[in-house]
């Protein structure tokens, strides 16, 4: 029997293992390029992450930006709404003190009502009464002045000049409060002619202060009292509203007291006071 080689052929040999190392080496190509494109994709998504976040991070850097912007513009229109406030708080307060100072009522004179009785002989109702000018607390100035009225309806004459209400919201030295000047008194059935005589002419009120001396300015004023109450022009140099006489009257009653008030803005009013004790007649 012939012998059979059992090898194969070389050239065989050469062709399996060329085909081995290709194969090899298309293994490690392919891994290779999975490992790049692993790679490749995981730097993609890393860029991606980071992109985004470095965009939400400017986008939030943004709204921090506007955020603070629209904070400081707020504080501001705060800052300016306080100083808005405060200014408009002062002109209230300025106001409050202007009408305060409009309203502010002067005691001038109380009227107190002695006694009460019928004429013997005509038998008419006729009412004694004491006039006296008070400070604000009521404390007498000067001299008080006792008259007999016929019947009980009691007319105070007097004259009044009133400022602009600049002057007096102000509290202007010589323009602050309105003037009086007291005239008379005299009952419902007496001529106003035949009044008691009360403040003299050039004699200063006593409630406008602790002396009988009159300044210059009030007494130019006295002097010329009816001129500016008939010129308006000449009245407003001297800033004065209005200058004319008056006669505040009331019905009184016996053991009753009257305060005579002068309001800064005004002029006189009468206003019941307290009930007093029977008064004596001064000697």
């Amino acid at each position: 029997m012939k012998h059979v080689d059992s090898e194969k052929p070389v050239s065989q040999k050469v062709g399996w293992r060329e085909n081995l190392m290709a194969i090899n080496s298309f293994v490690r190509t392919l891994i290779a390029l999975v490992v790049v494109s692993f790679i490749g994709m995981v730097s993609w998504v890393s860029y991606d992450f980071i992109h985004s976040k470095n965009s939400a991070l400017k986008e939030t850097q943004q709204e921090l930006r506007q955020v603070s912007a629209d904070l400081e513009k707020k504080s501001q229109e705060v800052v300016e709404l306080q100083t808005t406030v405060a200014e408009k708080q002062q002109l209230i307060d300025q106001l409050d003190t202007a009408m305060r100072f409009l309203k502010v009522d002067r005691r001038m004179a109380e009227l107190t009502v002695i006694e009460q009785s019928k004429d013997n002989e005509s038998g008419e109702l006729q009412t004694k009464v004491r006039f006296e000018e008070v400070d604000d607390d009521g404390k007498t100035l000067g001299k008080a002045k006792e008259f007999t009225i016929q019947g009980d309806l009691v007319y105070i004459d007097h004259w009044v000049v009133k400022f602009a209400d600049q002057y007096v919201e102000e509290g202007a030295l010589d323009k602050g409060t309105s003037l009086c000047l007291f005239k008379g008194l005299f009952g419902e059935f007496q001529k106003p002619s035949d009044a008691f005589s009360l403040d003299r002419s050039g004699e200063r009120p006593a409630a406008y202060g602790r002396t009988d001396r009159i300044s210059e300015f009030e007494q130019q004023i006295w002097d010329h009292f009816w001129e500016y109450a008939n010129d308006p022009e000449r009245a407003v140099q001297q800033g004065i509203r209005a200058a004319h006489g008056n006669a505040a009257s009331i019905r009184v009653q016996p053991g009753k007291r009257y305060r005579l008030l002068l309001r800064a803005s005004g002029g006189i009013s009468i206003q019941p006071g307290e009930a007093v004790k029977p008064v004596r007649p001064a000697a």
